[in-house]
């Protein structure tokens, strides 16, 4: 039993990825192909101590609510020659919102309603990750939701 109760595990990952290559020429004894990548990326974040955008920030892993991200990617696949490839696309998404603070003050164990520093036999237990200028609810730091954009360029030479 770890002796830290709110030293918490990082999220949980569930992803489901789909899609699908559309060949529009190929020639298979020059080497040569053109294709049309589409695919599809929806992934759940359970809730969870994570590197976070406020991680640098603040110097240290936040605990994060859950959240969904949903992206697809379009891209074009040319093939000059058999050992000569290119590849370019854009990258799109879109995460739901969430808090990037969210940590509990701690544990109630005597029984009055609050987490405090008191002499009251049991003591509360306090949750040393929290803080109070950033944890309180009314002041946690929130990710919006917001939509994401990339784009990529590759050239392969394959021996």
């Amino acid at each position: 039993v770890p002796s830290n109760t709110f030293g918490r595990r990082p999220s949980h990952k569930a992803q489901f990825d789909f899609g699908m290559e559309i060949v529009g020429l190929e020639d298979l004894k020059a080497g040569r192909k053109v294709s049309i990548d589409l695919g599809m990326r929806n992934t759940f974040f359970s809730e969870g101590r994570n590197y976070s955008e406020l991680t640098d920030a603040l110097g240290e892993a936040t605990y994060t609510e859950q959240y969904l991200q949903v992206g697809g990617v379009l891209g074009l696949n040319i093939q000059a020659a058999e050992f000569i490839r290119f590849k370019t696309g854009v990258g799109f998404g879109y995460n739901t919102e969430h808090f990037l603070t969210y940590e509990e003050v701690g544990t109630d164990k005597n029984g009055d309603g609050q987490v405090n520093d008191d002499n009251k036999t049991p003591k509360d237990l306090k949750n040393p990750y929290y803080n109070d200028k950033y944890d309180q609810v009314g002041f946690r730091f929130k990710d919006e939701e917001h939509v994401i954009f990339s784009w990529y360029a590759t050239l392969m030479f394959t021996f």
